[in-house]
């Protein structure tokens, strides 16, 4: 049984090598059109997930904002969302309460500014950090 296994194995990866050499190579003189990005890349804090029954949402390369209010903004720039930044604990990426709105992946979040912030506080006065 283990020979009729092995000989399968040996001729199985044959048959598969020959058949991916024959499509690995693009051939001489074929025009190839190479896909361009929509826009240029962005590096910056964006939404990975976002859990609307428990109203939480995960944030790439959240270490670069700050504790507080965070803004989400959709491609276009207008806010589509408002967060509450929880802690941030070495190793793992931000996660933030969802207060209002419904934020999607890959929407961009930015740290409101001072003024907004109070202003925020001053509305959502229940919106302290859990531990």
């Amino acid at each position: 049984m283990q020979k009729f296994i092995l000989i399968f194995l040996a001729v199985y990866g044959l048959l598969t090598q020959t058949a991916c050499n024959q499509y690995g190579k693009i051939p001489e003189g074929a025009e190839v059109q190479l896909a361009t990005p929509a826009g240029p890349a962005y590096k910056g804090p964006t939404v990975v997930h976002a859990d609307m029954i428990e109203r939480v949402a995960t944030i790439r390369y959240g270490h670069e904002l700050g504790e507080g209010f965070l803004i989400v903004r959709d491609p276009n720039g207008e806010q589509t969302s408002l967060l509450k930044s929880l802690p941030l604990y070495p190793g793992r990426l931000r996660t933030a309460d969802i207060l209002e709105g419904n934020p999607k992946i890959n929407n961009r979040v930015e740290a409101a500014t001072q003024e907004q912030n109070e202003a925020y506080k001053k509305i959502y006065p229940d919106a302290q950090v859990e531990n």
